[in-house]
């Protein structure tokens, strides 16, 4: 019980500026790894099978926000309502936290996989992709909405894990699915492309490292988390609204970037055609992967501010926030500054 303690006194008391980095450094890598895992599926698959397909795996990206948005929702508001509950040190709702969690994954996974399967055509052609990319698009997909438990178990669980102050651990679970992911494309595309299945392959790696991940996420809080465990798994009726007024605007984030991408991908379907999607789709894969250290710094932020949040340090609250801000906007001007300046 002395690791508990021990990052709740962390959270509480070290210096704002060292907190920051402490925090800020694990959760910026993790969020790094994590980004290269969706561009390399597709770096792989525009190497190893063809142009087109890569082209399918760009345009299959914003919708896989979906399952995103609802990890991130219940991640998110489950991470706020953990962190909160640790600076109170009111044990009853941490106990509660990982089987709403589980119960709340386990009912909207099941809508995703049978809503994404059965329409899988129908929402790819909303780009106004041809024939030719949608064929290869709803391939890639259909096999990725299959995943949806895996995927969204293990992405809002890690968020739970970082709201207990244990990020190094959660970046060691989320990059280790992210390299293995790396090293499965190319082993399953060389296997399966001679048997016309490269871009299936993709997503094969792809579901396969999820399954991992999540497993091994299970196994965490069954065995090494210091502070929450699953036990009862059901929605619990007090958790769920404090849930989802924190997680809904997370949700929001994510469907409002797919609901974009969508039109930009239509509009450069009327415009330019295929080649235009091809391009966009590689340009969109690292204009998203430009913003995740500032998604990683958010991250690291969450704990200390709903911990201390929890143990009713208002002004420490307010430092910290000002301590993020600015850190994150000098990341900003560094990241995204003209370099013809």
């Amino acid at each position: 019980m002395q690791q508990p303690l021990d990052t709740r006194t962390k959270l509480l008391t070290k210096s704002p500026f060292p907190l920051m980095i402490e925090l800020a450094i694990p959760a910026v890598l993790g969020m790094v790894v994590v980004g290269l895992y969706n561009m390399m599926d597709s770096i792989f698959v525009g190497q190893m099978v063809g142009d087109v397909q890569m082209g399918a795996v760009s345009m299959s990206y914003p919708f896989t926000l979906i399952n995103a948005g609802s990890a991130a929702m219940i991640g998110v508001g489950s991470a706020s309502v953990l962190s909160r509950a640790i600076g109170k040190k009111d044990q009853d709702t941490v106990k509660k936290i990982m089987g709403n969690l589980v119960a709340m994954v386990l009912l909207m996974s099941v809508v995703y996989m049978v809503i994404g399967m059965v329409f899988t055509r129908q929402l790819l052609s909303l780009t106004g992709a041809s024939d030719n990319i949608l064929t290869y698009a709803e391939k890639y997909l259909r096999i990725v909405f299959a995943g949806s438990l895996f995927v969204n178990f293990f992405q809002s669980a890690n968020m739970v894990i970082r709201g207990e102050g244990q990020l190094k651990k959660a970046m060691t679970i989320i990059a280790s699915g992210a390299i293995l992911n790396i090293i499965l494309d190319p082993i399953f595309i060389t296997i399966l492309e001679p048997h016309g299945m490269g871009i299936e392959a993709a997503a094969y790696a792809t579901i396969l490292s999820q399954f991992i991940q999540a497993a091994v996420t299970l196994w965490y809080f069954k065995k090494k988390s210091p502070n929450v465990k699953i036990g009862r798994i059901r929605i619990d009726g007090t958790l769920l609204p404090q849930v989802l007024a924190v997680g809904v605007s997370a949700l929001l984030m994510q469907v409002l970037t797919l609901v974009q991408q969508t039109v930009i991908y239509r509009v450069a379907s009327v415009y330019g055609g295929d080649t235009s999607q091809l391009l966009l789709g590689a340009a969109l894969r690292f204009w998203n992967f430009s913003f995740v250290p500032l998604w990683g710094i958010s991250q690291g932020f969450q704990p200390a501010a709903g911990t201390n949040y929890g143990a009713k340090d208002y002004d420490r609250v307010k430092k910290l926030t000002g301590v993020f801000i600015t850190a994150a906007t000098v990341l900003s001007l560094v990241f995204y500054s003209n370099p013809r300046n």
